[in-house]
């Protein structure tokens, strides 16, 4: 029956590119685009088997979290479509009765208390979540019946949706083969392996292409503009900023140069000064993220002293020696350790170990183990970013790097393509820039603008905020789409007015 599902599933898709009016304006044969849609089901397939053999514990991993809850809920559905409802709503957190059907999430509770005073952040996200992506998937379960292959299918197919709109938008005008610029667009690493499978990149696919097409077709249709935001604010607000951001940067563009270069000069002022005298700082958030996710990445030990209630920091490594050596007890589900007074450490305050180590003296005695992480095995090793201007300024070159994924770290072969896209569209952007510098204006567009400015940003925020490999490689897919058209168009279009 499963392949049955799939099957028909797949013939509906292929009747749907064979017949729809939408796929015949990109002039690509129909024939080709049916393998390229096939082609994205093979790497989405390639990916859960990587996820799957790569994490141990399939909970660690981002498409079976999402998959197995969502598989969940959709039996659930089946069970009591009263409960599904409630918990697919939202609506269900002052019903005990729900208490039972949730239990069986298992990726469903946000980040423990322990852990959000531990690291000291704030869980605050109730959109871009664990919850969503599962919601969205059991939606998917009642095609699929919960067979994976049919979900990746269907993922697929959305995401290859979302290319389509993307290339009518700024593609279909250029000096190239329609079917040879298509093929480049879709088969790009980025494009190709991270919008195939069951995750949100793919669904992140379509919600830019409803909202390029909307804003930049020379036939626009902004009532799509309000499918795309919804999408995008449930599944990643963070993409949904920024075009909208660029877009309005574009429209201060289309009015006036002056105006547009003044808008730009004035937002980095107001940003750099409402961190410094006011007392909403714009860098928290960012420098949060990333402090966060450094300390993920470095793993480490966190411990609380039982007499003082004191925290202090051990790198992962050394502390799996030294602990090895102590005395040590459990008691209530709490592993506890007895540090003498030369135990070198570091003290840790309001989610911030100092740098130097120190002797704990008079502070030994009994700790326990509030919190505990292995190091990432594709983590880049920098230093913390402090929420001020010159942090942030003396972090450009590192964030840059960050995006580049340069394989001298401890990482696997998989991240080698991702190195090699964003060498070759960063040195082919600077390249074209300067071929064409004599002749910059005739390239001035809204479309280019918007283009540059959505990946400019969004690389640099990545960069800024992400010192995990694996997570950098996966975030900047829609920059680097946005990278790769803006480069073809630059490359093989010499002019484009709209």
């Amino acid at each position: 029956m499963e392949l049955v599902i799939f099957f028909t599933v797949f013939f509906a898709f292929a009747f749907t590119v064979y017949k729809a009016k939408l796929f015949k304006l990109t002039e690509v044969p129909v024939i080709l685009l049916i393998l390229l849609v096939s082609l994205k089901f093979g790497a989405g397939q390639v990916i859960n088997k990587y996820y799957f053999d790569r994490y141990e514990n399939q909970q660690h991993s981002d498409i079976y979290k999402y998959f197995e809850d969502g598989h969940e809920l959709y039996k659930i559905a089946l069970e009591n479509p009263k409960v599904y409802f409630k918990i697919f709503s939202g609506l269900y957190e002052s019903d005990p009765s729900t208490a039972k059907y949730v239990n069986r999430l298992s990726n469903w509770k946000t980040h423990t208390d322990n852990y959000l005073k531990t690291m000291n952040y704030k869980d605050s996200n109730p959109f871009n979540s664990n919850r969503a992506m599962a919601r969205i998937n059991s939606l998917f379960c009642f095609i699929s019946q919960g067979y994976i292959p049919t979900q990746t299918l269907i993922f697929s197919f959305l995401s290859f949706l979302g290319i389509i709109l993307v290339y009518l938008t700024f593609l279909s005008n250029l000096r190239l083969p329609n079917w040879l610029s298509f093929v480049a667009l879709c088969c790009s690493p980025s494009l190709l392996i991270w919008t195939s499978s069951i995750q949100k990149e793919s669904l992140m696919m379509l919600g830019i292409g409803l909202f390029s097409y909307a804003v930049f077709r020379k036939q626009k249709n902004y009532l799509l503009i309000l499918p795309a935001s919804l999408l995008l604010l449930y599944i990643s607000y963070f993409n949904l900023l920024l075009l909208f951001l660029a877009w309005s940067l574009v429209l201060v563009y289309q009015k006036s140069f002056k105006w547009f270069f003044i808008s730009i000069c004035g937002g980095l002022a107001s940003f750099f000064l409402m961190a410094s005298i006011s007392s909403f700082n714009p860098m928290d958030p960012i420098a949060s993220r990333f402090n966060l996710q450094n300390k993920i990445g470095k793993g480490g030990f966190y411990l609380e002293s039982v007499n003082n209630g004191n925290m202090v920091y051990f790198e992962h490594d050394d502390f799996k020696k030294i602990s090895q050596t102590l005395n040590t007890k459990k008691e209530n589900n709490l592993t506890y350790f007895e540090l003498p007074k030369q135990t070198q450490v570091f003290d840790y305050k309001d989610g911030v170990s100092t740098v130097v180590k120190r002797n704990l003296e008079n502070d030994q005695g009994w700790y326990y183990q509030k919190l505990h992480y292995t190091p990432a095995k594709s983590y880049v090793l920098h230093r913390m970013i402090e929420p001020d201007a010159i942090s942030f300024i003396s972090h450009f070159a590192c964030a840059i790097e960050n995006t580049m994924t340069i394989p001298y770290y401890k990482l696997s072969i998989i991240t080698v393509p991702f190195f090699l896209e964003s060498l070759i569209l960063y040195a082919l952007a600077a390249l074209f820039f300067v071929l064409n510098f004599n002749n910059i204006k005739s390239y001035y567009s809204s479309d280019n603008v918007f283009l540059l400015l959505f990946a400019f940003f969004s690389i640099l925020l990545i960069g800024y905020s992400t010192p995990i490999v694996g997570n950098i490689i996966r975030h900047k897919t829609i920059a680097m789409l946005f990278l790769i058209v803006l480069v073809m168009r630059i490359g093989f279009q010499s002019t484009s007015k709209k």
